[in-house]
């Protein structure tokens, strides 16, 4: 054989070698893109999903915000310097009777209580429902509705409720006493 051959020979194996070598590294790389690629597919599926979410949320927002707008307001307070401030925040439409509940700073309640709700009528208490203070305190709780409501009060009764108010009323005819252990009483002002 002719050395030249042998160079020739020589050479195209190692093209060959170099060729191999070059095709199982763009294989290594387009494994390692495809991998990335499905994994930014992944990512946005998730993405998307979160959207949905975030946007069903902000729906739902929007709906309770239009809700409240057309709702009077009732703020409740304490009157014991021992826990002064907001405790909670009935929201009543007059019209559809429908209310709700947020709870600010009420104190937890003993495991075998709940806070009661009432719609005060013509001067007596009406049940407007128990309120579970997670639901309550994270946001909005649907209460009963009472035709007639003219004030709202909160007491502390056994868990599950209680069919007639525990505490009495107060003086003023325009506010409602009710009792919250060891922080004294709140008062709901007139609607």
């Amino acid at each position: 054989m002719h050395p030249a051959w042998r160079i020739v020979a020589a050479a195209a194996l190692a093209g060959v070698i170099g060729c191999v070598y070059y095709i199982n590294q763009q294989a290594g790389q387009q494994s390692e893109w495809k991998a990335k690629y499905e994994a930014l597919l992944q990512e946005k599926e998730t993405m998307l999903a979160e959207q949905k979410t975030f946007q069903a949320r902000m729906d739902e927002s929007e709906t309770m915000l239009t809700t409240i707008r057309n709702m009077k307001t009732v703020n409740m307070y304490t009157v014991t310097p021992t826990r002064p401030g907001l405790l909670a925040t009935v929201y009543w439409n007059p019209k559809s009777q429908e209310v709700l509940l947020t709870v600010h700073n009420l104190p937890a309640p003993a495991a075998d209580q709940q806070y009661q709700l009432w719609s005060i009528v013509n001067g007596k208490p009406v049940d407007a429902g128990v309120f579970d203070m997670d639901k309550a305190a994270a946001g909005f709780q649907k209460m009963k509705a009472v035709p007639g409501a003219q004030m709202f009060a909160v007491t502390l009764e056994k868990k599950g409720g209680s069919p007639h108010r525990r505490s009495p009323p107060c003086t003023s005819p325009a506010k409602w006493q009710v009792d919250i252990p060891s922080s004294g009483p709140i008062l709901a002002p007139g609607l």
